[in-house]
């Protein structure tokens, strides 16, 4: 699904922030990303979800080679990558609804056609009771439930998630992360950007793993298998 050769990115007329990454995503493999703070994750996240394209080497996704893609080609793209963002964006004068069912109603869909399916995925994420409110009314972690719900309502074949358990609590972080997991079986391909040591312990035995080190190169390891017996 995605094939990445001696890519480097920068901005500006700055140094490179990442260079000569090297890795493949599977269709339907799911990876953790991780590193130091600072090594570049948000901004491998970025380049994977077209907010920024590669300075220089090859980036190909879904068989397209993006250096080659013209502007009004890019948004095709994207509608089939689902991110969720550190800092939530949540849109403010949009309900808890709204927000979630936002892909859809850009991509043109009536809203009889999803009400249901929204409001499934929000009870299932324990915000049944919060349809109508607006973002400022929500804590942090109920603002990273309805962002991962956003990302997951239209089942895109890409999900990029950037620390999307860091502002929610030992018992809903597992929730959600069964929910991304649950994606990934139905077919998605997933690749989850954490500092959590625990979640990658817990999980590691079924994601690989892509690994910032300094200055911006990355390691791509397997699955940790457990040991017999």
């Amino acid at each position: 699904m995605i094939r990445v050769k001696n890519v480097g990115l920068q901005y500006g007329d700055g140094p490179e922030v990442l260079s000569n990454i090297n890795f493949t995503l599977a269709a339907g493999s799911f990876h953790f990303l991780t590193g130091r703070c600072g090594a570049g994750k948000s901004s491998l996240l970025r380049m994977l979800y077209l907010g920024h394209r590669p300075s220089r080497g090859y980036m190909e996704m879904f068989g397209k080679d993006i250096s080659q893609l013209d502007a009004h080609e890019l948004p095709e793209i994207r509608r089939r990558v689902g991110v969720v963002f550190q800092d939530f964006r949540l849109v403010s004068h949009l309900t808890v609804f709204e927000n979630v069912a936002l892909p859809l109603s850009i991509d043109g869909r009536p809203q009889q056609e999803y009400t249901r399916d929204v409001e499934e995925l929000l009870n299932w994420v324990g915000l049944g009771d919060r349809l109508d409110h607006y973002p400022e009314l929500l804590s942090g972690g109920e603002q990273q439930q309805v962002a991962i719900a956003r990302a997951v309502i239209a089942s895109p074949q890409l999900l990029l998630a950037d620390e999307p358990t860091g502002s929610v609590d030992s018992e809903i972080g597992e929730r959600l992360l069964g929910l991304l997991m649950e994606l990934n079986r139905q077919g998605a391909t997933l690749l989850i950007a954490t500092h959590d040591t625990g979640l990658l312990e817990r999980h590691r035995h079924h994601a690989g793993e892509l690994h910032l080190e300094e200055g911006g190169r990355l390691r791509q390891l397997p699955p940790v298998r457990a040991k017999a017996g």
